[in-house]
């Protein structure tokens, strides 16, 4: 994970996926890893008159901290994580979620 913002251009360049901690996502409780997180698109070019226009950030995904997260050792937060660009496709995004509940035990 990154303490720093995120910044990812779509394969295509009309969208920036910015990642970055939430201010009130901070936890005395957990290392900064944990901290809480959001993923928003950002557009960088007029989309086409057959694309829907987007004018303002897209919030793609907003986490809190993970201060209960399940024991184990494949054990993973709930939501959508690792959220890429599609290589092969001009602006579609990727992401993981666990279908467990984040419990590797169940």
């Amino acid at each position: 994970r990154r303490a720093t913002p995120r910044l990812a251009p779509s394969p295509d360049g009309s969208f920036l996926l910015h990642g970055a901690l939430k201010p009130d996502g901070f936890s005395f409780a957990v290392p900064w890893s944990r901290f809480g997180r959001t993923l928003e698109l950002l557009p960088l070019q007029p989309a086409a008159p057959s694309e829907p226009t987007i004018h303002v950030p897209l919030r793609v995904h907003e986490a809190p901290a993970l201060e209960a997260l399940p024991i184990g050792h494949d054990a993973c937060a709930t939501g959508r994580r690792a959220v890429e660009w599609r290589p092969d496709k001009p602006a579609t995004l990727l992401w993981a979620e666990a279908l467990d509940g984040g419990d590797p035990k169940s």
